[in-house]
């Protein structure tokens, strides 16, 4: 899937698996909304048919200590 299909993807369902490789996945997400709510963002690149390293979202990480959460 070219990039701007794996970002729009992301964009309209608001948050989506990817396949990242053989046999790895990735939960990327539209925004902070997503996430629950101890985690944070943080930019989430996958492979995609035509960019190694395609901006496709976010994704959900823990917040680290003195870290706040950027609503």
């Amino acid at each position: 899937m070219p990039c701007a299909s794996v970002a729009a993807l992301v964009e309209a369902r608001g948050a989506a698996v990817l396949s990242t490789g053989p046999m790895s996945y990735e939960r990327v997400v539209r925004d902070q909304s997503f996430c629950e709510l101890e985690t944070t963002t943080a930019p989430a690149y996958v492979p995609s048919a035509d960019i190694r390293q395609c901006f496709a979202g976010y994704r959900c990480r823990p917040i680290e200590r003195g870290e706040g959460r950027s609503d």
